[in-house]
């Protein structure tokens, strides 16, 4: 099976900050950003031999912003993606490899991977395991130059030196289905990046507060949830849901 597949994305945002000066006087500061976003691609697979599915996909997504004050430039994805997945009596796996080059003010390369496991060993109960990592592009709002100066004494400037983002998730999920009219699951996640963009101040000799972007934040969210449900009557359906998170 080959697809060929276009696609065109629009948005436009517009900001207006108002300063009162002298009480009375007012002074208006904006930026208008738009952006405009095509995407090719085009996937290859085989559905039918032996129980199992693979995919191949190219994809090139090339995006180009205007900023009325300060910035206009292009950012183009490049990348490739192989997948596969195969279903046995008991159980599934999925899994992915794909590699991202990404070019803007700057070059960067991340090699992304997901897998999940489906182990059922009886027909009402199922366990199911997730591992994969993400990327995320800074875009317009981070990279120079990008510029801010609408409040006095506080310049925000980007950074065209940033690097992607990276998010690890591992996820585990129970699910027991004792009739049907009552079924509950257990999930457990956690999320994890050690180079989050964060903004941070520099106070200057002259008083002036300086904010700009860098690859300084470190996250992690555990993340536990629990929902039973129960649909007694065909009128009548019930939940009770629980959840806990930790992040620091």
């Amino acid at each position: 099976l080959l697809t060929f597949q276009y696609a065109f994305d629009g948005s436009k945002m517009s900001s207006a900050y108002d300063q009162l000066l002298n009480g009375s006087d007012r002074s208006t500061y904006g930026n208008n950003t738009s952006m405009l976003e095509h995407t090719v691609s085009a996937d290859y697979g085989d559905m039918f031999r032996g129980g199992s599915t693979w995919y191949l996909t190219g994809k090139y997504v090339n995006r180009s912003y205007e900023s009325r004050n300060y910035l206009n430039y292009t950012q183009q994805v490049g990348s490739v993606k192989g997948s596969w997945s195969k279903m046995g009596e008991k159980w599934m796996v999925d899994a992915d490899l794909s590699g991202e080059l990404v070019s803007d003010y700057s070059t960067s390369f991340d090699l992304l991977y997901g897998l999940r496991l489906v182990y059922r060993p009886a027909l009402r109960h199922s366990l199911t395991l997730r591992v994969k990592k993400e990327a995320f592009r800074p875009d317009i709002n981070y990279l120079n130059p990008y510029k801010d100066e609408s409040v006095p004494g506080i310049i925000v400037q980007g950074n065209p030196n940033l690097k992607n983002e990276r998010y690890y998730n591992t996820m585990l999920m129970y699910s027991f289905s004792a009739s049907r009219k009552l079924s509950f699951n257990l999930l457990a996640s956690n999320i994890f990046t050690d180079n989050g963009v964060y903004a941070y101040d520099t106070i200057m000799d002259n008083g002036i507060i300086y904010r700009t972007f860098d690859n300084v934040g470190r996250a992690e969210l555990l993340f536990l949830s629990t929902n039973i449900m129960s649909d007694p009557l065909s009128w009548l359906s019930l939940s009770v849901s629980g959840t806990a998170r930790y992040q620091n």
